[in-house]
């Protein structure tokens, strides 16, 4: 019996995990248009400096990567399970209880919110990501809801979870909040040793399929040659949200702790701050720091000056040399629920993070729904 081949269009992680399981019965071809395999996901490396493309971070507890990577060569480096947050020029540590128990009067004599609000937010992990009510509203709608003040809203769920979301109204619904808040309580987010784009670089090692490179192609004659065939990218038909990064390298500022640097002010530009040479050192090759500065709507096409300005604002004395910037036009898809299309429709499989969930679960996710979908066809 001859081999069914199938065509997959678009190397990043979705669909280089559906070809990874379909070849195990067909005859798998990746096209992508770039040189690398990855997508969105990829690092650059520069002047023995390792640049992710924008802030990206593996939530381990992911299940679908927990089955898609192979975490032990990865390597992953961990941040903390805490974050600083300033108010006014100062920093305050707030950290989980439960995880880091040595922490908790540190981060209840914080002033982030109130005493209430700390209790609650050790509630939250509790909250049923599968309730219906919380696909309904939205987080900010939900956190209101459950009795948090203000204050903690703007000082630690707004500036956290914007970077999660890039957007900073906190419109997206409540039941991926509850989601991802569940997975955050029990794993702290990691980084493979030698940048993110190693997670596609894993998942293209696998001589069961082809890979072609540079290759622009119409993804619709594709179906006269081959029996299947899979669109593996974004059409962005309801919308992205942008990030932009700036990389500054310090010779002077060491943080100590690999953790996330939060902006819990109502003004300023930056939303939050990766030492990433801090969380592995293989992001830098000599004593230098490597931060990461993230910025969000409607601050993303601001100067590398004015960045640079408020980053000494942060850290008073401390020397901050530019090293690159990554303006990422097209970082998360906007997903309406309502408007989510069905995988395969006129002939083609679609999968991708805007099929299911802007994350690398709903990438990994879909690129296996696709794959289960065609080998089940093949048994009809």
């Amino acid at each position: 019996m001859k081999i069914k081949t199938a065509a997959i269009v678009g190397a990043g992680i979705s669909g280089l995990y559906c070809a990874k399981i379909l070849s195990n019965q067909l005859d798998v071809t990746v096209f992508d248009q770039n040189d690398k395999v990855g997508g969105r996901i990829q690092t650059d490396e520069m002047d023995g400096f390792l640049l992710d493309h924008g802030f990206q971070v593996l939530q381990p507890a992911y299940s679908e990567a927990q089955k898609a990577f192979d975490y032990r060569s990865l390597d992953l480096q961990y941040f903390s399970a805490g974050a600083k947050i300033r108010l006014g020029r100062e920093f305050h540590y707030v950290s989980d209880p439960f995880r880091e128990p040595t922490k908790l009067l540190e981060t209840l004599y914080a002033p982030i919110g109130s005493l209430f609000d700390k209790l609650r937010i050790l509630k939250l992990r509790f909250v049923e990501p599968e309730d219906e009510r919380l696909t309904e509203i939205s987080t900010m709608n939900f956190l209101k809801d459950e009795g948090f003040s203000s204050e903690i809203i703007e000082q630690f769920f707004r500036p956290f979870f914007s970077g999660v979301f890039l957007e900073r109204e906190l419109q997206t619904p409540a039941s991926f909040f509850a989601y991802l808040y569940r997975l955050f309580a029990v794993s702290e987010v990691a980084v493979p040793k030698q940048g993110m784009g190693q997670l596609a670089l894993q998942l293209a090692d696998h001589t069961s399929f082809s890979i072609r490179l540079g290759e622009t192609v119409d993804i619709r004659t594709l179906k006269s040659s081959y029996d299947y065939v899979i669109q593996a990218y974004n059409s962005w038909e309801t919308g992205a949200r942008k990030v932009t990064t700036d990389y500054f390298i310090s010779k002077t500022l060491n943080t100590q702790l690999p953790i996330l640097y939060l902006n819990g002010n109502n003004t300023g530009l930056i939303n939050h701050l990766a030492p990433m040479s801090t969380v592995s050192k293989a992001y830098s090759s000599d004593d230098k720091s490597l931060l990461s500065v993230n910025l969000i709507e409607p601050y993303t096409s601001i100067s590398v000056t004015d960045v640079r300005s408020e980053l000494g604002d942060w850290f008073p004395g401390h020397h901050f040399e530019h090293f690159s910037r990554y303006e990422i036009i097209r970082a998360l898809p906007v997903i309406n629920d309502s408007e989510i299309k069905s995988l395969h429709r006129d002939g083609i499989y679609y999968c991708g993070d805007g099929q299911v969930q802007p994350s690398i679960q709903g990438a990994l996710v879909s690129g296996r729904e696709v794959a289960e979908s065609i080998l089940q066809d093949m048994c009809t």
